[in-house]
């Protein structure tokens, strides 16, 4: 996560905070806000900060437990690729490629068991 003192700690942690907060609390308008803020944070991310495979990674989050949510297909339409960009954003070698790569697994076996193949097929 990010560590004390690092400039974009309070961001983080206030989009960690609305997404927890939708998880326990299942209120959809916190996790609009947090998509939002998640997508703002990325704007600035591709612009210089390091490490936006994160931010990747957890908007591409968001946007799965909306869809799990609301099953609107533009969610995990857009949830996929930002997935698959987190793990073009990191060296083949890099660690954390295993994260992208186990949530990006979770993202297409859940969109499965709950659509069907026919949303593949499409």
């Amino acid at each position: 996560m990010c560590s004390l003192g690092n400039p974009s700690r309070h961001s983080t942690l206030n989009n960690l905070a609305l997404r927890t907060r939708y998880v326990k609390l299942n209120t959809s308008g916190d996790l609009d806000k947090a998509i939002n803020l998640f997508r703002d944070w990325l704007r600035l991310a591709l612009h210089g900060h390091p490490g936006p495979h994160r931010h990747l990674r957890n908007l591409s989050s968001a946007l799965c437990s909306r869809f799990t949510q609301t099953r609107k297909n533009e969610d995990i339409e857009e949830a996929i690729p930002l997935c698959q960009e987190s793990l073009e954003a990191l060296p083949s070698l890099n660690p954390s490629r295993c994260f992208s790569y186990v949530w990006l697994h979770l993202i297409i076996v859940r969109v499965y068991l709950e659509s069907g193949p026919t949303l593949f097929l499409t």
